[in-house]
């Protein structure tokens, strides 16, 4: 875990408290590689508007991208960004 937080701050090029929010995104669409906007605001406790700005700065960062499904934008980490973190393993 700390090797991914590590990497996350040096893929994010930040250090503020906006990377614990970064961390968050990033280590949950590791495990469930998908989420709402709505999702990830809920999971950092901040507004939907937050996150999209969140969310610009890791699309800036080529480490999230959106889709738009319906009325929802669906985030997932770019293949960029799978290669550079180390993917945890599931237990059995």
């Amino acid at each position: 875990m700390l090797a991914t937080l590590k990497t996350i701050r040096e893929l994010t090029r930040t250090d503020d408290r906006a990377s614990l929010n970064v961390g968050i995104v990033i280590v949950y669409l590791l495990h469930k590689a998908s989420a709402t906007m709505t999702e990830l605001a809920e999971q950092c406790d901040c507004t939907t508007s937050a996150m999209t700005g969140l969310i610009d700065k890791l699309e800036r960062l080529d480490i999230a991208t959106r889709a738009r499904s319906g009325r929802n934008a669906i985030v997932t980490l770019t293949d960029y960004a799978l290669s550079q973190l180390p993917i945890p393993q599931k237990h059995p």
